[in-house]
Formats: structure tokens, sequence, C-alpha cells
């Protein structure tokens, strides 16, 4: 929309110079010096009366003011360079567009304003502009009459009033530039004196000011008395907010902002300074509608996408921040920044969205594949998905990239107890540690493999000593490493368990096959199992009362074949004394 704009406003000062307005080609009587006025048409829902007041109050200041004086651009010079150009001859310029047209009709100011048809009359409300700056506006009141021409009168007079402070304000501004400060602020308080609503000469007054660096204070004494008279000065807006900045007064500074920014808000750079504003103040909340509309306003301006994003992003709307996101790092790739992709990926895990969040991870490595903790991320996030042959692949990436990383070894052997791989699991186990790795969480990773290989164990129809004999690598190395007791419990509950019935399951049939070794195997098993059940009471009384229990007779039982089964294999083996 401001593009539009500004392509409008070019295209009408082209036309405009390529026209030779009546006016200036023919002088009609009066001064050549004389200052110029243009009165455009006014506001109104009345297609009608926006024109017809302004050839009302045209007509009047003509009548009112001698040529001398005053010279009035008239209607048809208007209506003559609107047409030539493509414009309405009926409808109120933008503020650019009139500018543009006074500056090429010459005019040193002139009048805009809104009509009202009201029940009793008219209402008019002009305002009086120096052509040279769009911004430099000078109200000159509201003003109500039963008959439009006599609402025009009381225009006329406002305006010759205001009139008043034109030259004063051209010297004061001469002089300034010449360094002349004394007399420059002489001339407004002589200009003050013969019209003092002036806001010219105030603006004149706030710069040189400004310019010799008066205290704050006094700047903004002043920039508030134009406020007083116009609350939507844009130069007295401005430099209150340059004058709180310098006092360091932020909550009023973000109130003049909000103040300039409704004054013009199709201005990108103000948006854009709004929004920063009330961004470094954490007003995130207000900062939202203006930066969004800021952004529709201004499609592909990454500037202010960029600001968007950020605000989303502290806002915590992580679904939009992750699409504005997307977009703008396809109009400016150079915002693809580690930074850009951690934020991105924080989102999508934010929103649940895993799949999108391991895709951006892979794109993050892609453009950084020396930073280890993208792949570290990576490998998470595509674990997480469970992608673990693709997860293991980056973890290990990330090892190659930074062997000195805390945790992707951890990774590796999640996913490793996630696929089962168990004998890969306890050879990672034992390179973890040494590597730096975290003690407790290799621990309860161990007794996890070993809660899971005795659950195997137990639940199978035809019970095995072998499977039981798989637990005890997991939990041992757990118990010689945990320094939690709950872990160290677990640990010597499953050792104890295990050990059970390691020994109790060819127990019987080594008595029967009145063997050594096999009585031997099971005493060891059953000493075991009663070492290491008591820590598991805790957790496991019920099975650990009852278990103990069947121990204080399997024991004996034990001790006594193996006391008659070895003492009758020793003596079977006895070699013969030697020969003398």
């Amino acid at each position: 929309m401001v593009r539009h704009e500004i392509r409008r406003i070019a295209a009408l000062a082209i036309t405009l110079c390529g026209v030779t307005s009546p006016t200036v080609a023919q002088q009609r009587g009066g001064s050549a010096t004389a200052p110029r006025l243009m009165v455009g048409i006014f506001r109104s829902a009345d297609k009608k009366l926006g024109p017809d007041a302004a050839e009302a109050v045209r007509d009047r200041i003509g009548g009112d003011v001698s040529l001398r004086s005053l010279h009035v651009i008239p209607k048809q010079d208007v209506i003559n360079t609107l047409e030539s150009s493509g414009y309405s001859t009926t409808d109120a310029l933008s503020a650019a567009d009139a500018n543009a047209l006074a500056k090429n009709t010459r005019a040193d100011d002139y009048i805009e304003g809104v009509a009202v048809k009201t029940a009793t009359g008219f209402q008019l409300e002009p305002y009086l502009i120096l052509t040279r700056d769009q911004y430099l506006v000078q109200p000159l009141g509201r003003f109500e009459h039963t008959k439009l021409e006599g609402a025009a009168a009381l225009v006329s007079k406002a305006f010759q009033e205001a009139q008043r402070a034109l030259e004063p304000e051209k010297r004061c501004r001469q002089l300034s530039r010449e360094g002349k400060t004394a007399e420059a602020l002489k001339e407004v308080t002589t200009g003050l004196q013969q019209y003092p609503k002036s806001v010219w000469l105030r603006v004149c007054q706030m710069t040189v000011f400004f310019e010799t660096k008066r205290p704050a204070p006094e700047i903004i004494k002043v920039a508030e008395e134009i406020l007083a008279i116009d609350s939507l000065s844009r130069p007295a807006l401005t430099e209150l907010v340059r004058q709180y900045d310098v006092v360091g007064n932020k909550d009023r500074k973000i109130q003049v902002l909000l103040r300039l920014y409704q004054a013009d808000p199709s201005n990108p750079r103000l948006m854009a300074d709004v929004v920063n504003e009330l961004a470094a103040s954490g007003k995130y909340t207000e900062a939202l509608p203006i930066v969004e509309r800021a952004v529709s306003d201004n499609p592909g301006d990454v500037s202010l996408i960029r600001t968007y994003y950020l605000i989303l992003a502290r806002l915590g709307d992580t679904k939009k921040m992750a699409q504005v996101g997307e977009e703008m790092v396809k109009i400016d790739t150079s915002l693809a920044t580690a930074d850009f992709f951690d934020r991105q990926i924080s989102a999508y895990m934010a929103d649940s969205n895993y799949q999108r969040a391991a895709e951006t991870a892979a794109r993050a490595t892609a453009k950084f594949p020396k930073d280890a903790a993208g792949w570290l991320r990576r490998g998470n996030l595509e674990r997480r998905n469970g992608q673990m042959q693709l997860s293991i692949a980056s973890l290990r990436r990330a090892l190659e990239v930074d062997p000195n990383l805390k945790g992707p070894r951890l990774l590796i052997l999640a996913a490793y107890v996630e696929m089962s791989q168990f004998d890969s699991a306890y050879t990672l186990m034992h390179e973890a540690l040494p590597a730096g790795e975290d003690a407790a969480a290799i621990a309860t990773t161990a007794v996890t493999i070993g809660n899971r290989l005795f659950a195997q164990a137990n639940k199978a129809e035809n019970k095995a000593v072998g499977d039981f004999q798989k637990v005890l690598p997991f939990v041992t190395f757990a118990d010689s490493i945990a320094k939690d007791p709950a872990t160290r419990g677990n640990a010597k509950f499953l050792i104890g368990v295990s050990s059970y019935f390691i020994g109790s399951i060819p127990y019987a049939d080594a008595v029967k096959a009145k063997s050594c070794e096999g009585v031997k195997t099971a005493n060891a098993a059953f000493v075991t199992a009663q070492m290491n059940l008591p820590a598991g009471g805790a957790t496991n009384p019920a099975v650990t009362q009852q278990l103990m229990g069947a121990l204080a007779q399997l024991l004996p039982n034990a001790e006594q074949a193996m006391k008659v089964f070895c003492k009758v294999e020793t003596a079977g083996t006895k070699k013969p004394p030697a020969k003398p």
C-alpha cells in the first residue's frame, strides 16, 4: 500500500512538471512577490460539499485579502492540474498528493480541511500547511454557521490571523541558518505577539533550542505547547521522542511514539521505531497489532518481518512464528542463521511437531556441518521420531566433530535400548563412562536393561539359567557405578533375584546327579542372592520376603549336598600313595 502511494505521488509530480499553470503564465494583477495560497478540496462524505467548501473558502479569502498581499490560486487552475494528472476533482487528495500539488502550483502555503453538513448548517475544520514541509500544519479552528459562506468567512478571518506568522517564521528560519540564534528567537517572540497560537513559530523556536543544546525540559516545554494547539504535530512528537530518550523517560517516550504512529500510521520507518521501542520495553502485546499492519502494508520488507517474527517468539505464538520464519528466510536466505534454526526447532517442538523439527534440524546441519550441537539436536529429534539408525548416524557425526561433546553417547545408548541391542549398549556404557558421561544416567540405563532382560527370562514358560545370567552384567555394572541409593537398591535386587533363579533352576538336577560342581554353582548363586536381596526390600518387600524364606531352606541343603557330593568326588579321585 505504501509503495503504491509513492508511485502515485511520483506520477502526480511528473504530470505536474509538464503542466503550465494559467496562474503562473498570466499574473492577474497584484504583486509578483505576494505569497501564494492554494485551497484544496475539503474531505467530506458528501461528494459535492468537499469542492463547494473549498471554493467558498477560496472566494472568501480572495475577496477579503488584497491581491497585493496574497495571490489565491483559482479553482480552475487546480481542477485543470488534477484532471491532467488523472485525479478526481471532487475527492480530497492524500496529504502527500496535496503537498505535491501545492509545490507545483508554487503555493507558499495551502489549506486542507474537513467539511460536514450538520443539522443546523455547516461545519468547517481547516488546516493551513506550509508547502515546504507537509508536516508544518497550523490548525485554524472549527467553525459552524447556518450557511456555507458564513462558515467560509470565519475560516478567512482565522487564516488572516495565522498568516501573520508567515514572515516572522521565514525570518526565524533564515536567522537560525546564519547562526544568529538570539535574533531568530526574537522573531519568535515578535511573531507570537501577533499570532499567539502559531505552531510554525514554535517549531522554529524548538529547532533553535535543539541546535543550541538547550536543556531537555526547555525543549519539551515548547513541544508540549505545540501539541496543545495541534495534538498530531509531527515535528513536536518527533522532538519529544528524542528528548524523552535524552532524559531516560521510556514510558513517556513510548506514549509519544504511539501518538506519532497514530498521526502517520502508513510510515513504515515510524512503525518500525514504535515496534522496536515497545519490544525493547517488553510490551510485545502492544507491539503486535502495529507490526502486523506494517508487514501487511509493506510486503517483502524483511526487517519488519524479522521484527514480527521475534515478537511472535516473545509472545509464545509458536505456530504463527514458525510460519513467518519460513517465509522470512525465503525472502532473505542470510537470515537462516544458527539462531534462526534454534528458534524454529524450538517452535516446532513446542507445537509437538517433531517431524518438522527434525527436518529443520537436518537443514541446520546441512548449512552448519561443523556445529556438533546441531548434530546432537538432530540425532535426538530423529530418535524421538523413531528413526533410530538415522539418529545414531547423526550422533556419531556429532562426536566426530567434537569427541568431548557430552550427550551423544547417552542418546545412542537410549537408541540401542529402544532397539533392544543390549550387547551394543553394554559396550557403549563402558566407553561412555571414561568419556565423562553422566554415571547416574548410565547406571539407570543399565538397570533398565536388566529389568527388561529379567522380565523376559521370568515370563518364559521354561525358565533358563542362561536368560537370567544375561541380567547380571548390566545390574552388576550399575551397582558398581551408581551413587543413588534407589538405583543401587534396584540393581542389587535384580542381582539377588536373578541369582536365586540361576541357583534354583539347576539345583534339583544337580542333587539328583550328585554333582559336586552343580551344587557348588547353585550354592554360590544362593549366597549371592542372600547378600543382595535385602537391598530390594524397600521396593519389592513381598518378593524379597518370599525368596529370603526359600533361601533359608535352600542354603543349608546346598551346603550339606556339597559336603556329601564333593567329599565323594574327592575320595573317588584320590591319588594312590607313591611307591617307595
